[in-house]
């Protein structure tokens, strides 16, 4: 239970520090972004356990159904935009999803074969 209640407040201290943060250095940049970089600098220089925030990451992504409840209320707000403009918003959503999917798959497969480059000049070497 404590390693739960420790996960939320590091999710949710992480982008209120940044939030104040931004505010003194009157910063305009999204605070929850820049606690998503605190947390995986923290993570990747092991200042925090991985096992801090397990717990709480494991339960949102149970329950995501019930995170999104809101944002579906509010798009049923803008049923008017959404029959006049619903094609548009369609198309600009599955194509930037695209872009996405196929960057992501080019970047992946660029680090997989400069990994495996590295790592057949590094056999070749010490043969």
């Amino acid at each position: 239970m404590l390693k739960l209640i420790t996960g939320f407040a590091l999710l949710a201290g992480l982008p209120m520090l940044s939030e104040k943060l931004l505010g003194l250095l009157g910063l305009r940049f999204p605070a929850a972004l820049l606690g998503m970089v605190f947390l995986f600098l923290l993570l990747r220089f092991k200042a925090i356990s991985e096992k801090w925030v397990e717990g709480a990451c494991n339960f949102m992504l149970a329950n995501m159904v019930i995170l999104f409840v809101p944002i579906l209320v509010e798009i049923a707000a803008y049923k008017e935009l959404l029959l006049k403009n619903g094609v548009a918003l369609f198309a600009a959503v599955f194509l930037s999803a695209l872009v996405t999917i196929v960057c992501t798959g080019l970047a992946a497969d660029f680090f997989v074969r400069r990994a495996n480059a590295k790592r057949a000049f590094k056999e070749g070497a010490s043969k």
